[in-house]
């Protein structure tokens, strides 16, 4: 988008941004179907949340040579 306008959205959230924002538009341009929206975009947030996860093991090994040895 021209001049840094625009959502800073992770791709793996676009679909419930999307619905989230449709929820919004309803409020205003179609008040009833906004229990329908509001499913849907419940559903695709808690989806997009499961998938948004690190799938990799982490080791933490704290560097005590850096603390032990004595420097003269």
């Amino acid at each position: 988008m021209p001049n840094g306008i625009g959502p800073e959205v992770p791709y793996r959230f676009l679909e419930a941004y999307v619905a989230g924002l449709a929820f919004k538009l309803a409020e205003l341009y179609a008040p009833g179907r906004m229990d329908q929206l509001a499913v849907r975009a419940g559903n695709s947030f808690r989806q997009a949340a499961e998938r948004d996860v690190e799938n990799s093991p982490l080791r933490v090994v704290p560097a005590l040579a850096t603390y032990t040895s004595q420097v003269y």
